[in-house]
């Protein structure tokens, strides 16, 4: 994940708090994530700048950066908790 100085989050964070209270389903965090990746492009617009290519591969690696960083933290914890309570379903690779 590339963190952001300590300093930057008080100002960020009250923000994302109150956007999150907001939301009620996934659709609706799918809707504020979309929509932030538009308004953080919008500007290069409205200054006559081009969004192309560049651009547009630069959010989605940041978006996809995020999705990989969440698997690896939450999910990844959650699932080795699963695998000892319910055990290993790839024995059988180990190894490989």
């Amino acid at each position: 994940m590339p963190y952001i100085k300590a300093a930057r989050r008080p100002d960020l964070d009250p923000l994302i708090v109150a956007l999150s209270d907001e939301m009620v389903d996934h659709g609706e965090l799918n809707y504020c994530i979309s929509r932030l990746a538009v308004l953080f492009l919008a500007p290069l617009l409205s200054q006559g700048k081009k969004v192309g290519y560049k651009e547009l591969s630069a959010v989605h690696a940041v978006l996809q950066d995020a999705a990989d960083e969440f698997y690896a933290e939450p999910i990844s914890d959650y699932e080795k908790q699963k695998k000892e309570t319910n055990g290993d379903v790839y024995t059988e690779l180990r190894g490989i």
